[in-house]
């Protein structure tokens, strides 16, 4: 494997494609229409410590390959895609738990654009991420994406105030439609599907619950009521455990009522929404979406996607050999991305599932 966030399932063929090295300036930084720019953000701000660079996709152009840290050291010249093909895998099942599998090299290369998103609050009006590198497979019961895209520093840790995760999602529409910004529109049959994958859900999911002590590791507890109720014998508090001991599980409000969003022992980083316009999103009631993500180290490999059968009465079903919507979104934790503080595809794009040979 290399650490090419982009590339790393190129076909032969798409190898063979134009590919423009990014050296020095061109009097004008050699901006040419369509390059991808860098942007840099605040190094004073309290929330960005380090200085740190994000994409800034420049409308039709070049989809970054990052190689080092955001060094932009080629960028492979492809059009926006308007179509995004799902291949049919033979029968195999879609690796959504290995984004390295070989098996994605089986779906084309698909440059999904992204943009600002200026229309819900709280806005968006930079373009941070500009592109994804999509493939798509499916095996006549489960559907998959595998999306990849250069960030110079992971954001998977939530648990400070003003931390904030890396994230990426893929939105099912019942057809390629400019359907209110991708959010779907209230009424019936306009529901919109999303299966979300979150940095520090993963996170979550390889190295277990992660509490306080991970930001704080030399916090110290002499008395914490109901939890330590003698100074003298003072213990590591340990989440759910010590609580569940405690009898004191209402302390952690979302966990006691089996909050979604406050689980503490995840089995996949990926959550399933629906919604029906802006301001609607709505946790699935069946949570049987998958997918994991690899931080390459510059940018993150992500393999999510949903059985095609809907589990619930608002998620939309596929089938092979028809064809959908499809839209794509992004969030950059390092510059404070989160809810509608997004970059999201223009448009919705036409998805083509490939028919199952009989």
């Amino acid at each position: 494997m290399t650490d090419d966030p982009v590339n790393e399932h190129e076909t032969e063929a798409e190898k063979q494609g134009d590919v423009a090295s990014t050296g020095g300036g061109d009097g004008d930084g050699g901006k040419a229409a369509g390059a991808v720019t860098v942007k840099e953000l605040p190094a004073d701000s309290a929330s960005h410590p380090n200085r740190r660079k994000a994409i800034v996709g420049a409308g039709v152009g070049a989809v970054v390959v990052a190689a080092g840290a955001y060094g932009l050291s080629r960028l492979v010249q492809e059009p926006a895609a308007k179509e995004i093909d799902v291949a049919y895998t033979g029968g195999e099942s879609v690796p959504l738990d290995d984004p390295n599998s070989d098996l994605w090299s089986k779906a084309a290369s698909a440059k999904a654009v992204l943009g600002p998103q200026n229309v819900a609050t709280p806005m968006l009006n930079e373009t941070l991420i500009g592109a994804l590198s999509v493939r798509a497979l499916h095996d006549g019961g489960t559907i998959g994406f595998l999306l990849e895209w250069g960030v110079e520093e992971e954001s998977d840790l939530t648990i400070e105030t003003d931390q904030f995760r890396d994230g990426c999602a893929v939105l099912f529409a019942p057809k390629a439609q400019d359907s209110f910004r991708m959010m779907g529109m209230p009424g019936p049959g306009n529901a919109v599907t999303i299966v979300q994958w979150k940095a520090d859900w993963q996170r979550d999911v390889d190295k277990g619950f992660q509490d306080i002590t991970v930001a704080f590791p030399n916090a110290s507890t002499d008395f914490y009521p109901p939890l330590i109720r003698d100074a003298h014998n003072a213990v590591d508090i340990t989440v759910p455990d010590a609580y569940i001991s405690a009898q004191a599980t209402y302390r952690l409000s979302g966990y006691a009522v089996d909050n979604f969003q406050s689980a503490i022992d995840r089995v996949a980083p990926v959550e399933k929404i629906f919604a029906q316009g802006a301001g609607t999103v709505t946790t699935a009631a069946t949570q049987d979406a998958s997918g994991s993500g690899l931080w390459t180290g510059n940018g993150w490999r992500v393999a999510l996607g949903k059985n095609m059968q809907g589990a619930d009465p608002e998620e939309l079903s596929l089938e092979a050999g028809k064809t959908y919507g499809v839209a794509f979104a992004a969030w950059l934790g390092a510059d404070d991305n989160a809810g509608a503080r997004k970059n999201p595809s223009p448009n919705v794009l036409k998805l083509n599932i490939e028919a199952v040979a009989q």
